[in-house]
C-alpha cells in the first residue's frame, strides 16, 4: 500500500496529534456498520446471492474490520479513507454463528478512497478536520467500493 495509514490503534500518532486523531478516527462500530450495510446492498444485486439473503443459509459471510483510518495517498493534499477487512465464509450448520465455526473461505480485502475514483473520497487533511460530514461521506463511499470488490470476488467464485 502506498503511503501510511492513520489507524485507530496508532499510539504515537494519537499522542502527538490528539485532536486530529479524535476527529479523524470514526468509532470502529460505525465503520463496521457502514461496511455491513454496503455489503447487504451489494449482495442484493447478485443473481446468485441476492435470493439467498432472505433464507436461513447454513453458511454465513462474516466481515471483520481489522483496521481503518485516513491514509496519505501521495501528497500533503491527498488523504482518503482506508479500510482493511478479513472476509470469511463460515459453516455454522444452521446454529448461531460462533468463533468456532469452520471457515470455508477467507480472503483479505482493502480499499482506499482513491480507488473509488481519482477525485472522490480524497481530500486534504485539514478539509476533513473542518468538514466531518465529508469524512463520513467518503468512508461510506469507500465501504461501498470495498463491498463491491468482495461481492465481485464471491460472484466470480460461484461462477467457476
Amino acid at each position: 500500500m502506498v503511503g501510511t495509514a492513520v489507524v485507530a490503534t496508532d499510539a504515537s500518532y494519537k499522542k502527538n496529534h490528539a485532536a486530529e486523531h479524535q476527529s479523524l478516527n470514526a468509532p470502529a462500530g460505525y465503520v463496521q456498520r457502514q461496511l455491513n450495510e454496503a455489503m447487504t446492498a451489494s449482495l442484493k444485486q447478485s443473481p446468485f446471492f441476492g435470493p439467498k439473503l432472505s433464507s436461513k443459509p447454513s453458511h454465513q459471510l462474516r466481515l471483520e474490520v481489522r483496521s481503518y483510518g485516513l491514509q496519505n495517498l501521495g501528497g500533503k493534499e491527498k488523504h482518503g479513507p482506508s479500510i482493511f477487512v478479513m472476509a470469511s465464509i463460515i459453516d455454522d450448520h444452521g446454529a448461531p454463528a460462533s468463533d468456532e465455526a469452520p471457515v470455508i473461505w477467507q480472503m483479505p480485502f482493502v480499499a482506499t478512497g482513491d480507488q473509488v475514483s481519482p477525485t472522490a473520497a480524497v481530500a486534504p487533511l485539514q478539509t476533513y478536520l473542518a468538514q466531518p460530514a465529508l469524512l463520513e461521506k467518503d468512508f461510506r463511499a469507500t465501504a461501498a467500493q470495498l463491498a463491491e470488490k468482495i461481492r465481485t470476488t464471491l460472484d466470480e467464485s460461484v461462477a467457476e
